[in-house]
């Protein structure tokens, strides 16, 4: 590749070909951070359906020294990395199961807008491999008001869902299951060279170009430092994103299912792809649908419930006998089932470190249901964890005056905390103060 053509509108044409190539290539790992240097934010987004057993879920005091739930108990060692937030709920909502069409939009079913994770992806899903992970344990859209993914596209388009472990992982880790090694080892190569080429042409190009072509040919050559960027973390993906012990672990095969154990190994294989996507930093936004509001997928309960009781041995059957005042020991006992596996998540993410951080300092967790009992939109069971490197404050119960603050907020706050842009989102404007450190 040579750029020596004396037609100099030529040579802008040819770098342009050249460049605008090497572009399209992707990003796949961001360098290691130490704690110095600015934290790299990710956010997962988590949904379970029919609300909570509330007695058990909410404490009944506020502040740091609030008195632990037993479905919350599960989370006791990780009490300094989460809040528990009350109060909040997105206005004008209405109806009895279309929560999960709203949970991230603050949009009526009927009016649909982008939903906030893909307000963040829009920012910072280019500085990773993929934009952002969409998972459902019911998989695709559903239908309007009965929504099977949270996340919701610029023009208010739900985004498909991915509900197999296998699919997931292959999206994830595309080198490792699509492409063998060594060919992928030598493309690299390949790439290096023509970004040798193209450096060695700008050099004699600089000489012989006005001050304002050269403005534009800086400004390439900063994009080639950034595709440089892109393969030496291509480098270090293909020698070291996942050990190949590490992706044998994974149970890939496994499948929604109303067996406890199968139950447990799906729910988990899901949450440690959350966990693997931002550790190799493959992604920096995750949606996951844990069970949307069809009584269908994880509705089967029956290590919980008795036989003959109203609504049958379901989750959703077990949430009509809370919420008409009648046992609640079986939705609770679900609630704090859900809870165990949040906290194998956020384990996992405390235990790994990033520089001198824990990864879950970087990451901000959002788990909660669009309904506190089934049917009613107030007063949302909401937990928050992670996010220390930007200065969130956890180790409490943050409860609001039911319609002082809107949900909306919460986002607000988590987007801003990470250094990106949001003015208002779903009616909302201001940030919640006592969440910041």
């Amino acid at each position: 590749m040579h750029l020596n053509h004396p037609d100099r509108r030529t040579h802008r044409r040819a770098f342009l070909k050249s460049t605008g190539a090497l572009l399209a290539l992707p990003a796949l790992e961001s360098f290691a951070q130490s704690s110095r240097e600015p934290a790299q934010p990710r956010f997962a987004f988590f949904y379970v359906p029919y609300g909570v057993a509330l007695r058990q879920w909410f404490p009944t005091d506020v502040g740091r020294e609030y008195t632990l739930t037993p479905t919350l108990e599960p989370l006791a060692r990780l009490r300094p990395d989460f809040s528990v937030v009350s109060g909040l709920q997105h206005p004008r909502m209405s109806g009895d199961h279309n929560t999960v069409d709203s949970f991230l939009t603050g949009s009526p079913f009927s009016s649909p807008r982008q939903s906030i994770d893909q307000v963040i992806a829009d920012q910072i899903g280019n500085r990773t491999y993929l934009k952002s992970l969409v998972m459902s344990t019911a998989g695709g859209v559903g239908s309007p008001g009965r929504s099977k993914t949270l996340s919701y596209n610029a023009a208010g388009v739900p985004i498909p869902a991915d509900t197999s472990p296998r699919a997931i992982f292959d999206k994830l880790f595309p080198p490792s299951a699509q492409a063998p090694r060594a060919a992928l080892a030598e493309r690299l190569v390949q790439q290096q060279s023509v970004l040798d080429m193209v450096r060695d042409d700008t050099r004699s190009l600089t000489a012989r170009i006005g001050s304002a072509d050269r403005r534009i040919l800086d400004e390439y050559l900063a994009s080639i430092r950034d595709v440089e960027r892109s393969l030496q973390n291509q480098e270090r993906l293909l020698n070291s994103a996942l050990d190949p012990q590490e992706e044998r672990e994974l149970q890939l095969q496994a499948s929604p299912s109303d067996n406890p154990e199968q139950r447990r190994t799906y729910l988990r294989t899901m949450l440690d792809l959350v966990y693997l996507g931002f550790r190799a930093n493959m992604t920096n936004v995750a949606t996951y649908v844990i069970a949307d509001e069809n009584a269908g997928t994880l509705n089967a309960w029956p290590e919980y419930g008795r036989p003959g009781q109203t609504g049958g041995q379901t989750w959703h059957g077990f949430a009509h006998e809370s919420e008409r005042g009648n046992s609640s020991e079986p939705q609770a006992s679900v609630d704090k089932w859900m809870v165990e596996q949040l906290a194998y998540l956020l384990q996992r993410l405390k235990d790994a470190r990033e520089g001198e951080r824990s990864l879950l300092d970087s990451c901000m967790i959002l788990y909660g249901s669009g309904q506190s009992i089934t049917h009613h939109h107030v007063n949302l069971p909401l937990l928050l964890a992670g996010g220390s490197a930007f200065g969130l404050r956890h180790g409490q119960h943050v409860r609001y005056r039911e319609g002082s603050k809107v949900f909306a907020s919460l986002f607000l706050t988590m987007v801003r905390q990470a250094g990106l842009r949001a003015e208002s989102f779903a009616g909302a404007s201001e940030s919640l103060s006592e969440l910041i450190a």
